[in-house]
């Protein structure tokens, strides 16, 4: 997804920003948890997450 520098993000982190992806990424694996990545605009990322939430948990969204 494209940077949107919006006056709140930090410059710093979007130099970085693959680089902290791939520690988060190990960070998680490392530690057994379970987790989907998820792309695409707001949007799209917003229905995927509520789709995964179904899936995972059995919770419908009212949104």
């Amino acid at each position: 997804m494209e940077f949107v520098q919006d006056g709140t993000r930090n410059e710093e982190s979007h130099a970085n920003r693959s680089l902290y992806r791939r520690q988060i990424k190990e960070l998680l694996t490392r530690q057994g948890i379970d987790f989907v990545e998820i792309n695409g605009d707001h949007l799209q990322r917003f229905e995927k997450a509520k789709q995964h939430i179904t899936r995972k948990l059995g919770i419908t969204t009212r949104f």
